[in-house]
């Protein structure tokens, strides 16, 4: 079961329209409230997610402006393969995936939720995100230092389009 405040951010996520991906374009901040803070938006690109927007919660955890910054820095060595193919998974299968993550000298607990959304040509080229503290002591950590992932969770059934098989000259090829 996943905290409250993430269970709302994957509510709002999931009332988007389309049968992929949400278009950028029908996210509605005010729809995310309070959880506005916590949320962040990362750039999709082939070698790594760079940070485009984050809340004042994110930044405060972090220790300032994140714009730009690449999302794999965010996290210690070695959990960057685990929420960079998180990040990555999340656009291929146009559904959230949640990375349980530590922070801090405590290890204050979190709940990374990340979810695709579709530009206006059509490809998942976002991935809208929450940070969840799980703890007092995480709401309150300030310049924690990189969080370290602990378990990554694919959320429900994949939206994406069903393959399809193509051929050519009777060959299949795809």
């Amino acid at each position: 079961m996943f905290h409250p405040g993430t269970q709302r951010f994957l509510a709002v996520w999931s009332a988007l329209p389309g049968s992929a991906a949400p278009r950028r374009a029908d996210l509605r901040p005010e729809a995310l409230g309070d959880l506005l803070p916590r949320v962040f938006l990362l750039e999709a690109r082939a070698e790594a997610p760079l940070v485009r927007l984050a809340g004042e919660a994110v930044e405060r955890l972090h220790g300032g402006c994140l714009h730009r910054k690449p999302w794999l820095d965010l996290w210690t060595p070695d959990s960057r393969p685990l929420a960079g193919s998180a990040a990555l998974q999340v656009g291929r299968e146009a559904r959230p995936a949640v990375v349980i993550a530590e922070a801090g000298a405590d290890a204050a607990p979190f709940e990374i939720s990340l979810v695709p959304l579709r530009g206006s040509e059509g490809a998942a080229d976002r991935v809208l995100g929450l940070c969840q503290p799980l703890s007092a002591a995480g709401q309150a950590l300030t310049d924690a230092g990189p969080l370290s992932a602990r378990l990554s969770v694919m959320v429900g059934a994949a939206r994406r389009p069903a393959l399809k098989v193509a051929s050519v000259d009777g060959r299949r090829v795809a």
